[in-house]
Order: structure tokens, then C-alpha cells, then sequence
């Protein structure tokens, strides 16, 4: 009869479970991307801005995945625009309008959206939840084909807008 050294029955139980673990917890091979499903899932994002709309607000703030981010059409060659890089890998833009009775216009899909003061644009990087929220504040403005609605923030967060008063 062959003795094994004490321990090595709890060393072969221990890589045992080990193995089993490592084996559940990759959970097998990734699942691939369906592009139309992410497709639908940024178009719900977007949907309230299908229509021919203009926002009017005093400040606005947007954050984004970066694929959205070529959705947005941003001011040109504006004086006071800085871009920051973030820690993820995404960017931050601020716009300063600096003309007095000026304004900033962002393009998004039909809607319009101006800026009377400043905006800012984060776009996230790295490995980031599908997002794209908006606020716009201070004095707001909405026309649609509805008419015209004024409140002090409209926000959209995950396709749902509302105009608060």
C-alpha cells in the first residue's frame, strides 16, 4: 500500500473545487452582439427627439455612450469650447456661448436645441450601461407641432421627456 503525505487529499479536494468554480463562473462563450436589438434599444433612447421640435433652455447637459455621439451635431469653431479627455477613455465638451445675445445650436435626429448660455456634452468611455440623458434648465421652451411650452428644466432620461414648470 502507497501512503500519501497528509494534506494531499485536501489539496486535490481544493483544486477540485477550484476547477469547478473557474469552469461555472465563465459561464461559457460570450454572447455575440445583435445588432438590431442594439439598434432598437438606441433608438427608444432617442425616440423623443423623431419629431420637429426646438428646445430653447439657458443651460443643458448631456451624457452619453459614445455611440450616440455621432447623433449630435455640436457647434463649430466656437470660441470658449474646451474638451476634456476622461479617466474612462470618454470626453467631456463645454460650450460657452460668449456673445452677448448669441446662442449655441445642437442637432439631434428632428429636434433643435438651443443654448443660450452653455452646455455640456459627456461622453462616456470604457465599458458604460447604453445612456443618453438630457437636461436643459433655467428658462425652457419647447415647440412642437403640440405648440409652445415653457417650464424651468425639461429632461429625457432612458426615452421618457418631461417638462417640469
Amino acid at each position: 500500500m502507497v501512503r500519501r503525505p497528509r494534506g494531499t487529499r485536501a489539496a486535490t479536494l481544493v483544486a477540485w473545487v477550484f476547477l469547478v468554480v473557474v469552469v461555472f463562473a465563465c459561464g461559457g462563450p460570450p454572447r455575440p452582439v445583435d445588432e438590431l436589438e442594439v439598434a432598437a434599444a438606441e433608438g427608444g433612447f432617442v425616440a423623443p427627439f423623431a419629431k420637429p421640435t426646438t428646445i430653447v433652455a439657458d443651460e443643458l447637459v448631456i451624457e452619453m455612450t459614445a455611440n450616440f455621439y455621432d447623433e449630435l451635431a455640436t457647434p463649430a469653431g466656437i470660441n470658449g469650447s474646451q474638451r476634456v479627455a476622461r479617466p474612462d477613455g470618454g470626453s467631456e465638451y463645454v460650450f460657452r456661448n460668449a456673445t452677448p445675445g448669441g446662442h449655441l445650436t445642437f442637432l439631434l435626429r428632428q429636434t433643435e436645441i438651443v443654448v443660450l448660455r452653455s452646455a455640456r456634452i459627456v461622453v462616456f468611455g470604457g465599458r458604460h450601461a447604453l445612456t443618453f440623458d438630457l437636461a436643459a434648465t433655467g428658462r425652457v421652451s419647447i415647440v412642437d407641432p403640440g405648440g409652445r411650452r415653457d417650464g424651468s428644466r425639461y429632461r429625457v432620461s432612458g426615452g421618457n421627456a418631461a417638462l417640469e414648470p
